[in-house]
């Protein structure tokens, strides 16, 4: 469920983006739930998300980090496969 959140979420945001900033993309999004869990998302390649989930013990800094090192790893093989 909180990943079909997240994806909807996603694309309204990155689609508002595109009318307010032309130039630019939507690179990380993060979400906080109650009880200080929260959710970080970013692109992994075209029509991939990466999601990186948090209890509330990591900081969201460590979030959008762990996403950023996964990405490229990802990007090259999720690419691969056609969607």
């Amino acid at each position: 469920v909180v990943g079909a959140i997240a994806a909807n979420v996603w694309a309204e945001y990155e689609h508002s983006a595109k009318e307010i900033f032309p130039t630019e993309d939507l690179r990380v999004l993060f979400l906080e739930f109650q009880k200080d869990k929260c959710l970080a998302v970013t692109s992994a390649s075209a029509g991939y998300l990466l999601c990186a989930y948090s209890d509330g013990k990591a900081p969201m800094g460590l979030l959008k980090k762990k996403l950023e090192t996964l990405q490229p790893y990802l990007k090259e093989a999720l690419e691969k496969i056609q969607v």
